[in-house]
């Protein structure tokens, strides 16, 4: 009996001990991981320079992709609060 708790009690902490490790995986990916995501889906960083600009930039959401349509034309854009710059 003694060594089925044994076997129990290791095969549970090395379940636990892969799903800690799977989970820490995940939280790796970054910043740099939407970066170079963005860029390869076609956007291109942009830092708000005018003050029309930067308040438009500051009532974006952050870490969310937006849709704005300027003169009957529709953008996507992606604001990094982090590095002050915003993917178009």
């Amino acid at each position: 009996m003694k060594i089925k708790t044994n076997r129990l009690i290791i095969v549970i902490l090395v379940a636990a001990g892969s799903a800690m490790l799977g989970l820490a995986g995940c939280a790796g990916l970054g910043s740099s991981n939407t970066e170079s995501l963005l860029s390869a889906a076609g956007f291109r960083a942009a830092t708000p320079q005018t003050p029309q600009q930067k308040q438009i930039y500051a009532t974006l959401p952050a870490y969310k992709v937006h849709r704005a349509t300027v003169n009957g034309k529709t953008f996507y854009v992606f604001k990094d609060a982090k590095n002050g710059v915003v993917y178009v």
